[in-house]
């Protein structure tokens, strides 16, 4: 399988990725021959991207606030502040 690096967009402004899926074999079932596989027929295929769940999408940014919430500045971004506001001093 080859994924586009580049979207795609359509002509009603839709975006996706280009994909060329092959086979490994030229026909379908047990029996080889008795359901082949031919040029432009429609296939419906699913791409494994990761393993994440759909409670892994909703939770990324509740985690991501607990996980800087309470932060206090860095010393190095503080100095910088410090610099900063003394040059314009």
């Amino acid at each position: 399988m080859r994924i586009a690096p580049d979207t795609d967009n359509t002509n009603t402004g839709g975006t996706f990725f280009r994909v060329v899926v092959e086979t490994d074999r030229t026909w379908l079932g047990a029996e080889k021959g008795a359901l082949p596989i031919s040029p432009g027929m429609e296939a419906t295929v699913d791409i494994k991207t990761g393993r994440r769940t759909v409670i892994d999408y909703l939770m990324r940014p509740i985690l991501k606030l607990r996980s800087e919430a309470f932060r206090g500045l860095s010393i190095s971004r503080s100095v910088s502040i410090l610099v900063m506001l003394a040059s314009f001093s």
